[in-house]
């Protein structure tokens, strides 16, 4: 039984819009289905199924693909960054965090 994960996209560290955030993809796990190439010493797969991860709208959307095609489901869990919100005049106070 093929092994899959469903993770929420996350914000990209090079861009300050939130464009791509929550999205959920089902992304293959091809560990177990991996060689090294004897010539090249290249790691390498059988496969294209670890290459092409599928994305949704809703959580609900990926694992009801993914259990009906039975695989076996591992969620990550949704992780939100704590927001500390500044003021400008706190930058002059003197009492900084």
């Amino acid at each position: 039984m093929l092994r899959v994960y469903v993770v929420c996209s996350a914000k990209t560290p090079l861009q300050s819009g939130r464009a791509k955030v929550g999205r959920w993809s089902v992304i293959f796990d091809q560990s177990d289905h991996q060689f090294q190439d004897p010539l090249m010493d290249w790691t390498g797969t059988h496969g294209l199924m670890g290459q092409t991860p599928l994305t949704f709208a809703t959580k609900d959307a990926a694992l009801e693909y993914a259990h009906d095609k039975g695989y076996h489901v591992q969620s990550v869990p949704l992780h939100e960054p704590e927001m500390h919100p500044k003021n400008y005049s706190t930058r002059f106070t003197g009492k900084q965090r």
